[in-house]
């Protein structure tokens, strides 16, 4: 995942705080963030069933406020 501003400038400075939560029906598994480098985001996760997932990232910006929910949030996570 890579963070950019409003203005699709890609955030370097890597102090922003992401949870990531995959949910299916009952189920819930949260991601693994790490910050790589240049505004880059390793996003990792293993999910217990097949089928569906729907992800909701958020984001903390500078690891201070509260979460706010990113742009196009939450995806759909298909495992076959």
């Amino acid at each position: 995942m890579t963070a950019k501003d409003l203005y699709n400038n890609i955030q370097i400075h890597q102090l922003d705080t992401f949870v990531v939560a995959l949910t299916k029906d009952t189920t819930s598994v949260f991601g693994s963030v790490t910050p790589q480098s240049n505004g880059i985001y390793k996003i990792e996760y293993t999910l217990s069933s097949v089928g569906i997932w729907r992800m909701d990232i958020t984001i903390q910006i500078n690891g201070l406020g509260s979460p706010l929910q990113i742009l196009n949030s939450p995806f759909e996570v298909t495992l076959d």
